[in-house]
């Protein structure tokens, strides 16, 4: 058991982002390359807008450290299994946090921002994205992963129930295995989506054999909700 976590720690702990995986190994999401269906126009309010929404290691507390770098491209909200067209909304920034890590079955954590020019265009995006059919993202990020030797295989997605919190919220779970020849994990990988003013924030956990804990995922959700502009 041991051998297939070190094997398949560095692709799950990026399994929601491309480009961050390390030498030799697939990223788990290259489905999830493909461009946002919005105009390109940064502005330094909106790049300040997205990177005030990322996680810190501070966030997280004790124990954890930093697993891999910000991916050099920030990924889409949007994945080629689901990709709704924004009409009409013009990005002006976005942001990616390194990934972070509480040991080797995790969790691990990341998650971007994309701010958009009003708070009206973020709305075109936030109803054409928290759909049922986002949850497939995840599930693309996961099935078309892999790399040293190891497979991962979808079993379940669904959405997930949540409490109030300071901003809408949306969640999605994908649970799978991680396998090896003559070994086999469980995986979990649960992708939430936060909106508010003009930005959204998609918020990443994944980990062995158990899902990550709700109290923790909760906690995260708050602290980025609350870091999103009102307006």
């Amino acid at each position: 058991m041991i051998r297939i976590k070190t094997a398949a720690a560095s692709v799950l702990a990026v399994a929601a982002w491309s480009g961050a995986a390390p030498a030799g190994v697939a990223p788990i999401a290259a489905a999830r390359v493909a461009a946002a269906r919005v105009a390109a126009g940064s502005t330094p309010a909106g790049v300040a807008s997205a990177r005030a929404a990322l996680l810190r290691r501070g966030d997280l507390g004790h124990g954890w450290s930093r697993e891999s770098p910000a991916p050099a491209k920030v990924p889409a909200l949007t994945c080629p299994a689901f990709d709704p067209r924004f009409a009409g909304a013009v990005q002006t920034g976005a942001a990616a946090s390194p990934t972070f890590e509480a040991g080797p079955s995790g969790p691990f954590a990341s998650d971007v921002a994309h701010a958009y020019a009003t708070t009206a265009e973020q709305a075109t995006v936030w109803r054409a994205l928290v759909r049922p059919g986002l949850v497939r993202c995840a599930a693309a990020s996961l099935r078309h992963g892999g790399g040293d030797g190891v497979h991962f295989a979808v079993t379940g997605e669904r959405m997930l129930s949540l409490p109030a919190l300071p901003a809408p919220a949306a969640g999605y779970r994908v649970s799978g295995t991680a396998s090896l020849p003559e070994q086999m994990i469980d995986v979990y990988l649960d992708m939430f989506v936060v909106g508010r003013g003009t930005t959204i924030a998609e918020v990443v956990l994944s980990s062995f054999e158990q899902p990550p804990t709700r109290g923790l995922e909760f906690r995260l959700l708050s602290t980025v909700a609350r870091r999103l502009p009102a307006e």
